[in-house]
């Protein structure tokens, strides 16, 4: 009806929440040694299977994926070196986008003392890697620059920034600009 001001909740199906919930089992049951999860683009794959957690209410450290969800943060950050989050079977910045992303979430909701700093050097990495356009592209340098690696950093760059890590102005709206 006209006038009417209403508000539509999207419910899950017993059948979806019941997949889920197998999907994080399988998650948690498969997870690599090392933190990590998958066997190519590590970063990206565990950025993604941590962000899968949370993203169903699950905190790190705490609960029954709690240990699991450390492991991967643990993992993330090992691959930091020098603001940079790489891992020898990553393919450049979509994974480090999605592991900036991942901790900065983390972030929010653990506080875990050791996840700041990093996220601080990677924020400053993704920022330096800006190109002149206002792009980037798939290495950490200002080189040539396309929409899908863009649209990366700068989803991830939105979430560093909710997380209270400082990202200027100026580089969102070059990267919308571009």
């Amino acid at each position: 009806q006209e006038g009417t001001n209403r508000t539509q909740t999207t419910r899950l199906s017993a059948e979806a929440k019941k997949s889920i919930t197998s999907g994080l089992e399988f998650f948690a049951k498969t997870q690599n040694e090392d933190g990590s999860w998958g066997e190519q683009n590590l970063s990206g794959a565990t950025a993604l299977g941590l962000m899968s957690f949370m993203l169903q209410g699950h905190v790190p450290g705490e609960g029954k994926y709690g240990k699991a969800m450390n492991l991967a943060i643990d993992f993330l950050l090992s691959v930091e070196k020098n603001g940079y989050f790489h891992h020898a079977k990553d393919r450049g910045m979509y994974e480090h986008g999605l592991a900036l992303l991942a901790l900065s979430e983390a972030w929010g909701q653990s506080q875990d003392p050791r996840i700041r700093p990093a996220l601080k050097r990677a924020v400053n990495t993704t920022l330096n890697a800006q190109n002149s356009e206002g792009g980037w592209r798939y290495s950490p340098s200002p080189s040539t620059a396309d929409t899908s690696a863009t649209s990366m950093q700068v989803v991830a760059l939105a979430s560093a920034r909710e997380a209270g890590i400082a990202v200027p102005e100026k580089n969102i709206q070059r990267a919308v600009d571009y």
